[in-house]
């Protein structure tokens, strides 16, 4: 990919300026990686169920949590607690 802007100083800004504003190649190749990327992704799943966003960062977080509380991850008991939390949303 090309750089996003001529100019360095901003660079370093770079999350603070507008699309609009950087090197239109750029904002084209970035789009044809989004797509790229978009068409071969598959969403992940746990015991076959597809895991939205929150899922997943739930799974990630209980796995976190019995790891620094000296434990070993149980996938059953993830798996269980992500059941329970998207029923409680439910209701």
């Amino acid at each position: 990919m090309i750089r996003p802007l001529t100019k360095e100083d901003q660079l370093q800004n770079l999350a603070d300026i507008p699309l609009e504003t950087l090197r239109p190649e750029f904002v084209e190749q970035v789009h044809t990686l989004r797509r790229k990327v978009m068409n071969r992704i598959k969403a992940k799943q746990l015991n076959s169920k597809p895991l939205n966003g929150e899922m997943l960062y739930n799974l990630a977080k209980s796995y976190v949590d019995s790891i620094n509380s000296g434990a070993v991850p149980s996938i059953e008991s993830s798996w269980s607690y992500i059941c329970k939390n998207e029923c409680q949303k439910a209701t």
